[in-house]
């Protein structure tokens, strides 16, 4: 089930799996991502539980970014994060993101669901860690 932030709860799951996710020194880029993007939230159908969350923005030349995709380590694998990502698919007519070229999992995902590879940028993530440039396009 996709939602919006919509309690003090919600607020908590997503914040715990942002630490789950990129580490508790990272909450800075937690209250920037929260002042300067959207945030949708995967929620487990049976108990309401976050699952996950997925950060993007509107960009003014007329696609939606991705920045930040994260699903909780127990609801992985169970389709929460294709869920998300299709969701905001069918918000706009294109939609682009930036992924680690190592991040098999969310590169299947992102492939699966009709993203293309734009161009690699070496070192995006740091010395050696290479980023991906995709985009998704609705008569792509």
């Amino acid at each position: 089930m996709i939602s919006k932030i919509e309690t003090q709860e919600d607020v908590r799951g997503l914040l715990s799996i942002f630490i789950e996710t990129w580490g508790a020194e990272t909450l800075s880029e937690f209250v920037v991502s929260m002042q300067e993007t959207n945030c949708l939230l995967a929620k487990n159908e049976v108990t309401g539980v976050v699952a996950g969350y997925l950060f993007y923005a509107l960009d003014a030349r007329g696609f939606i970014e991705i920045t930040d995709v994260g699903v909780a380590e127990l609801f992985r694998g169970n389709g929460y994060g294709r869920e998300m990502v299709d969701h905001i698919c069918g918000l706009a007519d294109c939609v682009r993101l930036s992924v680690k070229e190592s991040n098999r999992v969310a590169r299947k995902l992102y492939e699966s669901v009709g993203f293309q590879v734009l161009h690699v940028t070496q070192n995006y993530y740091g010395v050696g860690a290479d980023g991906l440039r995709m985009e998704w396009q609705l008569n792509g």
